[in-house]
């Protein structure tokens, strides 16, 4: 190829050099023969398929160089002396989904990972299977039902989009969780651990991320047990310059790697301890004291906001109770006032008619000096009550307002 404007490569450069048929004729003189060529163009196909689908580099179409390594690995192995090796991409493919959540997570709204393949581990794991039966040990391993056809089995609603998820994530219950989906063919041999760590580390393409499957042994066919937690967030890295951090450690842990050991009769009924139970309780409600299998800050970035959101939860609802009983007395204090008052009026109501006897009585003997004055008497001191009443009616009325 030509002078390429900068590290990435275009995919348009790779498609219009094997993506035609007659593409040859165009740049045969980029070429050793056509033949070469033509034993190129998968080789070509799978670096787009990696670059765009898999491991993609942004929204401008372009491949990161080490796909094509990566690629190579995958088409004619790694040498190691007269050996040739040849490995998966799964390590690869979690860290850098692994790593895309977090950036998201982080505000980032470039979701740098392969997201189809999360839709699909998520929609396997979270719609429960209807009777689920282990693979046909016939069928190839790397077969997979097709996605819609199994969506419309499951009875999943592809367009439902939040309105769909939401109330479903909402409602989430663990009998409601495929726990090990049909397709995995779970074996003794699965990769658990490291022999002095309770997790791996998965190198990929643009970083390091670590993970641990002791937290998630009901997906691998395991009975779930505590899992033994350590402090991993060292190894959640970016790689600087191409150079790949902890690169001794990853090998450490990889080379000491041990194995689940003999899977539960029935993967498909997941089993875990009571005391794994209790233990998760106390993990989500943040009240797990430290020991030597807990360190003093929990690593796992998921962990932390659900501790955090069951605190808060706790807070709202202690806020909320608060202020229902302040409500509730302040609704007793308000009822005894209005009692009160309702007292007062019938006792002045009472009084007010004896005085207005007392008042008419006199009323008869208007004639007589000693009448006269006792009627003025009994005028002046009904008026005295009645500016009495205002004011104690002014007084509670204010006290009642401010109460409220």
């Amino acid at each position: 190829m030509d002078k390429l404007p900068g590290p990435n490569i275009p995919l348009r450069k790779l498609y219009y050099r094997f993506g035609r048929a007659r593409a040859y004729e165009k740049f045969k003189e980029e070429f050793v023969s056509e033949e070469k060529w033509k034993e190129t163009r998968p080789f070509a196909f799978a670096i787009c398929l990696l670059g765009t689908m898999v491991f993609p580099q942004g929204p401008n179409y372009t491949i990161h160089p080490s796909v094509v390594m990566v690629t190579y690995a995958i088409f004619y192995g790694v040498d190691y002396g007269s050996a040739t090796k040849y490995y998966t991409l799964a390590p690869m493919i979690l860290a850098d989904i692994y790593r895309a959540l977090d950036k998201c997570q982080n505000g980032e709204r470039f979701f740098q990972g392969c997201n189809l393949i999360l839709q699909w581990w998520m929609m396997r794991h979270l719609i429960k299977a209807h009777n689920p039966e282990e693979p046909d040990p016939l069928r190839r391993s790397d077969q997979l039902a097709g996605h819609d056809w199994w969506m419309y089995h499951n009875h999943c609603n592809k367009t439902g989009g939040i309105k769909f998820w939401y109330p479903r994530l909402q409602g989430l219950r663990e009998e409601n969780v495929q726990w090990s989906i049909e397709c995995l063919r779970v074996t003794k041999q699965m990769v658990i651990r490291a022999q002095k760590v309770p997790y791996l580390i998965f190198a990929g393409l643009r970083g390091t991320r670590p993970y641990a499957p002791g937290r998630v042994l009901r997906q691998l066919g395991g009975k779930q047990e505590i899992p033994q937690i350590a402090d991993m967030k060292k190894f959640a890295t970016d790689h600087e310059d191409g150079r790949i951090s902890y690169v001794e450690d990853i090998r450490r842990t990889w080379k000491t790697r041990r194995v689940l050991g003999e899977p539960v009769p029935n993967r498909f009924l997941p089993k875990c301890s009571k005391d794994y139970k209790e233990w998760l309780k106390k993990s989500l409600a943040g009240t797990i004291e430290p020991g030597p299998n807990v360190p003093h800050m929990i690593a796992d970035v998921g962990a932390k906001h659900q501790i955090r959101l069951h605190r808060l939860q706790e807070k709202y609802d202690k806020n909320e109770l608060d202020h229902q009983q302040r409500h509730s007395e302040d609704a007793r204090v308000i009822a005894q006032l209005k009692q009160d008052l309702r007292r007062a009026r019938q006792f002045i109501s009472k009084l007010d008619d004896s005085m207005e006897q007392q008042i008419q009585s006199v009323e008869r003997f208007k004639h007589q000096e000693g009448a006269r004055l006792a009627r003025d008497h009994l005028w002046a001191n009904r008026y005295a009550m009645w500016e009495e009443v205002s004011i104690v009616k002014r007084t509670r009325l204010g006290e009642s307002t401010e109460g409220v």
